[in-house]
């Protein structure tokens, strides 16, 4: 009402009446303004309020009367008067000289608060006029007239006299610049006079420093807008004379012409050098922030002289390079700022070695990110001729670099870079040297290219004939040769753009092309197959990523790819690295869910129905074998859920039973879903593939040595339970918590314990708990906890279980029996400490307790 309605019908309305509302409106908004209570989401529309209604009541002195609030405001904030006091408010009003000496101490005697960035974020916003209105420029540029008229140079209106008007006029310019260096008001306009405060905010700030350089953001628009009205206003100066001396004069009234906003100045003083040092500030937010303030400002010049951003944009790159501090992150978003104006294109030109130094941020974890910015802005608006230029041979230089820069080079360069240039794949593959860090790269490259869909792994048996094979080995022994040095690689690639091409060499580049297209994929599958046999486990980890991820979550796996997983997972589930094991789960995670959504499909697809063994006649089942994706995909689910189980063997290899356990709690919770916080249950959209898997996997392998034909029932053996069980009972912690987790999937399902079996393995679980060593302790207690818990899914009554094995059990339920066995091992303990600790210890009881 008061920014749109009120302005429409103010003149309409009784002026003594309207004022006696819009004074009582004033005074509310600056108590609640001042309030501990003020809503956070409500402030800033308080604060806006609160300005456009002093602008009305105070029209005519309207700055005076701003400044004596700031005053007021900052005796609250320094707790000189008492909050909530009408009274002490209005006395602080009247108090003229101080709010005066208040201002001309330029602001020096605030105290930085939160309700003063409120109060000016709230003026800026508010679109209130007399911020660009008090102190006129009109008289300003009168005042610059004259002294102009009184320099005897220019009395004349000659053409011969045009360059003595230009000298008076830029000598005016350096003695207005003077005045500013003395701080020297210039027509007492509000927006240059309110910096100080601004800055000292932003200086000055604890919690509220965000906010502080929000207003500075919107300071710097509105004194774009204040040079809008400027230079329209600078038009009628002189009517009718728009001479050299007229064109020449104008700028210098402009904003941007005055100290605080120069650019190219050793001042502390400038909005610039406040800027520049907060580029890394720790507050949340600040640094964007920052960079939008910076752009208004090479904005603001840019309306006073067009072409001055550029210009100004030109030297801050070149201080930056110049300056080569590669290891500072505040480098990095005035460097992307600089090359938005610049270009790519001419910033390249300009800076050579501004490639060079991207790379280096490669190589430190935090500067990383920032450097990646840049090299994605400028990958943006950069031809592949450009690129290929300044950064083939840096980017395949980090390729082979160091392991940190290698992962960075890999995860934040590669994706934008080939998402850009999508046969680019090629040139970096040839680039790719015969060592560890070449074979990584090899593998990363392809991944990546795979997951952007710029090629895909195919059947590639016999598609090509021994002639193309044997082209493409002359081919690849030369390409060898050429590619042994980067740098002769990439002279021979400019010297054969810069060839002119003739019909009979594009003839042959298209049978290469063709042939190469063919080849590539031949040549993709020995590298999969080198880099599966790899000595180094972070190239066969980038292997088992290639063949794991790929765009679409429902690609099928092919033969030859599931012949490599197999190959993978049959000698690397016992290499003992966690970081190679964490990117095993990560690829076997995405590879799971290929191998249902694959299945799922391919069984819509054919319109399978079946649920149950009744459903499928051997005929029905002989035709959804002969669907290869089933075959294929099917065939890999079992073979991971047996040789899981394999490896779960007792006394086994540590590294393989906790990956197996691990990788197994991921491929039933790819097929089943929580139901609630205590139960699971095969989801529905996926329950047609453990159909045909309950169907068909009997005679599937895991292993060449082991002729295995169990059924494979909802993901799960015969001997999945007894596993699991053992697995709850082993020393180490985290098997048995994998274990535990499993279990807990899993008992909901049909695979639950017969009575003897629940007798069996809760008789054993108390006789561990009753263990000396604290290991088989907690293994006893864990074991009780999960077989108390299975029993509840099933008619077993754990009371009765604890009857039978004890004719002396009176307690009602395992809680109270485990607290009489507490009871008397502690009187045990007490007779005799050494034979309780050997024969009735407390720990084992106490600890099924706490599980």
């Amino acid at each position: 009402m008061l920014q749109y309605v009120l302005p429409k019908i103010f003149h309409h309305l009784e002026k003594p009446k309207i004022t006696n509302l819009l004074e009582t409106v004033y005074f509310s908004l600056f108590l609640t303004l001042t309030s501990d209570k003020l809503p956070s989401e409500y402030a800033l529309v308080i604060a806006m309020s609160f300005n456009i209604t002093l602008a009305y009541l105070k029209s005519e002195n309207v700055k005076a009367e701003f400044f004596s609030i700031l005053f007021a405001i900052n005796k609250l904030g320094m707790n000189k008067i008492q909050k909530d006091s009408k009274h002490s408010v209005e006395e602080i009003f009247t108090l003229r000289s101080e709010s005066l000496k208040f201002q001309g101490e330029k602001f020096r005697c605030v105290k930085p608060s939160r309700l003063i960035v409120l109060l000016l974020h709230g003026l800026f916003n508010s679109g209130v006029q007399w911020i660009y209105n008090e102190g006129s420029w009109h008289d300003i540029n009168t005042r610059s007239k004259a002294t102009v008229e009184e320099c005897p140079s220019t009395c004349q209106h000659s053409e011969q006299n045009a360059v003595s008007l230009e000298y008076a006029i830029i000598s005016h310019a350096q003695t207005q610049m003077q005045k500013d260096d003395h701080n020297e008001d210039d027509g007492n306009i509000f927006l240059y006079e309110i910096y100080s405060l601004i800055k000292s905010l932003c200086k000055g700030a604890a919690t509220f420093t965000f906010q502080a350089f929000q207003v500075l953001q919107v300071w710097l628009s509105s004194v774009r807008k204040l040079g809008s009205r400027i230079q329209q206003d600078s038009s009628h100066v002189w009517p009718g004379k728009a001479g050299k001396g007229q064109q020449d004069f104008i700028p210098n009234n402009h904003p941007s012409g005055k100290l605080i906003f120069a650019v190219q100045s050793t001042s502390q003083d400038t909005v610039f050098h406040l800027l520049n040092s907060n580029w890394e500030n720790p507050s949340k937010g600040v640094s964007d922030v920052v960079y939008s303030c910076m752009v208004e400002l090479l904005e603001l010049h840019e309306d006073g002289v067009p072409g001055r951003a550029k210009d100004l944009a030109t030297g801050i790159l070149a201080a930056l390079v110049s300056s080569a501090a590669w290891s500072s992150k505040s480098t990095y978003p005035p460097l992307a700022l600089a090359i938005s104006y610049v270009t790519p294109r001419e910033a390249l030109a300009l800076q050579p070695t501004l490639p060079a130094g991207l790379v280096r941020s490669l190589s430190v974890n935090h500067l990383a990110p920032a450097g990646a910015a840049v090299y994605k802005m400028i990958l943006g608006q950069l031809v592949f001729c450009l690129w290929f230029e300044y950064f083939f041979i840096v980017v395949c230089e980090a390729l082979h670099g160091d392991r940190l820069t290698q992962q960075h080079v890999l995860s934040l360069w590669l994706p934008t870079t080939l998402h850009h240039y999508p046969d680019l794949h090629i040139q970096l593959l040839s680039a790719c040297q015969d060592t560890t860090a070449g074979w990584v790269a090899r593998m990363a490259i392809l991944r990546v290219a795979r997951s952007l869909g710029i090629f895909s792994l195919k059947e590639h048996d016999g598609a090509l004939n021994q002639m193309a094979v044997t082209s493409y080995e002359k081919k690849l022994i030369t390409a060898n040769k050429v590619q042994s040095n980067i740098k002769e690689f990439s002279e021979i690639m400019e010297n054969f753009s810069s060839r002119p091409m003739s019909s009979d060499d594009d003839d042959d580049d298209d049978d290469d092309k063709d042939t190469q297209g063919e080849l590539s994929s031949l040549s993709v599958m020995s590298y999969i197959e080198s880099a599966v046999n790899h000595l180094n486990e972070a190239v066969r980890g980038e292997a088992l990523s290639l063949l794991c991820n790929t765009q679409k979550t429902s690609q099928p796996v092919s033969l030859e790819e599931s012949n490599y997983i197999k190959l993978f997972f049959k000698f690397n589930m016992n290499i003992d690295s966690m970081p190679f094991r964490q990117n095993i789960k990560k690829c076997y995670k995405a590879l799971i869910v290929r191998l249902r959504d694959a299945s799922a499909a391919e069984l819509k697809k054919l319109s399978f129905r079946a649920t149950t063994v009744g459903d499928c006649s051997t005929e029905f089942l002989r035709k959804y074998k002969a669907s290869p994706v089933l075959k294929v995909n099917i065939e890999l689910v079992v073979w991971f859920i047996k040789l899981f189980h394999y490896n779960l063997a007792i006394d086994g290899n540590y590294q393989r039973r906790i990956l197996s356990l691990q990788l197994l709690k991921e491929t039933l919770l790819a097929f089943y879903e929580k139901k609630n916080s205590l139960t699971y249950s095969l989801t529905k959209r996926y329950m047609t593939v453990c159909t045909y898997i309950n169907l068909t996997s009997e005679n599937i392998i895991y292993h060449e040595n082991v002729q295995n034909s169990q059924q494979v029932t909802d993901l799960t053996l015969p001997c999945t339970l007894e596993m699991l069980l053992f697995s709850c009972m082993d020393e180490m912690d985290d098997i048995r918590q994998e274990a535990e987790y499993v279990l807990e999937i899993l008992k909901s399902s049909h695979s639950v314990l017969s009575f003897t079996e629940a007798e069996k393995w809760l008789r054993l679980g108390l006789t561990l708990c009753n263990s000396a060593r604290s290991s088989e302790a907690e293994s006893g207690a864990v074991l009780l906890k999960v077989i108390s818990s299975l029993c509840c899914n099933t008619d077993h009554d754990v009371s009765t279980l604890l009857k039978t094995m004890d004719l002396s059990f009176e307690s009602g339920n395992l809680i109270n029996f485990l607290f009489v066995r507490v009871e008397k091992q502690f009187l045990a303990a007490q007779k005799s400490l050494l034979e309780a600790a050997r024969c009735a210890p407390l720990h084992g009881s106490l600890l099924v307790h706490k599980l």
